[in-house]
């Protein structure tokens, strides 16, 4: 489902639209529908806020697989500087993805409330 105008439109319903278009003669309003079609997708992961948060969560526990196998290589080799700068780089993805979980799940309380 995707939201336009404040009006919940489904695939069905562009189709609808594109086909009444269609025998209207309206080239434009098609190509317009053609275009939120190949949207819909992208716009609908886009605005669902528990997907986000699901998809965010799904990358912490990524993110923390990764960190775990790479200490578990730098005890088998402790001075090995590069596992050291990968752990660096993941760590800091850690820290940008709690920032952002931790701001999507305040603002979908307030969607919930």
């Amino acid at each position: 489902m995707m939201l336009v105008n404040g009006v919940s439109l489904e695939v069905d319903d562009y189709l609808d639209l594109y086909l009444l278009a269609g025998q209207m003669g309206d080239k434009a309003w098609q190509q317009e529908i053609l275009e939120a079609l190949n949207n819909y997708e992208k716009n609908e992961v886009e605005e669902d806020p528990v997907l986000m948060i699901h998809n965010l969560w799904l990358e912490h526990r990524k993110i923390n697989t990764e960190l775990l196998d790479l200490y578990r290589q730098l005890r088998q080799d402790p001075d090995n500087g590069q596992l050291q700068d990968q752990i660096s780089v993941l760590k800091k993805e850690k820290v940008a993805v709690c920032r952002k979980l931790y701001s999507d799940e305040k603002k979908s309380r307030h969607y919930i409330l």
